[in-house]
């Protein structure tokens, strides 16, 4: 697993997994970020971002970054998916 960090903006830290591909994994979520407003949890698995799945080929830093910029994260709980704001304040 690769640790892409805090993003401050965003308040969550995502970890790539190398064992399981097309995803982030939610590790550490702030409750006054956007992104727990939108209703993203820790262990959520993000698989999307802005309708474009997560980057298997991507360093760590890209993935990342692209998070940091996102408007919509498509995220997996469970079975089940959905869709987070992410410009939610």
């Amino acid at each position: 697993a690769t640790a892409l960090g805090n993003a401050p903006s965003r308040g969550v830290v995502l970890v790539k997994d190398s064992n399981v591909r097309g995803v982030l994994t939610v590790t550490a979520l702030e409750q006054t970020s956007p992104l727990f407003a939108g209703g993203l949890r820790v262990g959520d698995r993000v698989v999307a971002v802005d309708g474009r799945p997560v980057d298997d080929t991507a360093s760590a830093r890209a993935a990342a970054e692209s998070v940091r910029a996102a408007s919509v994260l498509r995220v997996q709980r469970g079975s089940r998916k959905f869709d987070v704001d992410a410009t939610t304040t």
